[in-house]
C-alpha cells in the first residue's frame, strides 16, 4: 500500500509541472528587467538606460 501512494504522489507531482510554464518566452535584443514588483522593475530598467548593469540594478 505504501509503494502504490508514492507513486501515486509522484504521478500527481509531475502531472502538474508542465502547468508552471505559461505563456511564451520573452526575447529582448538591450536588456530586461524582471522582478515581482512594478516598481522594482521599473527602477532597475532606468539603471540600465543610464548605462548601469545588472549589478548595479540589483
Amino acid at each position: 500500500m505504501r509503494i502504490f501512494s508514492n507513486v501515486l504522489i509522484l504521478i500527481f507531482t509531475f502531472s502538474f509541472a508542465s502547468y508552471a510554464q505559461e505563456g511564451n518566452p520573452v526575447y529582448a535584443k538591450n536588456g530586461m528587467v524582471v522582478s515581482a514588483s512594478t516598481l522594482a522593475s521599473q527602477v532597475g530598467l532606468e539603471i540600465l538606460k543610464r548605462g548601469g548593469n545588472a549589478v548595479d540594478a540589483a
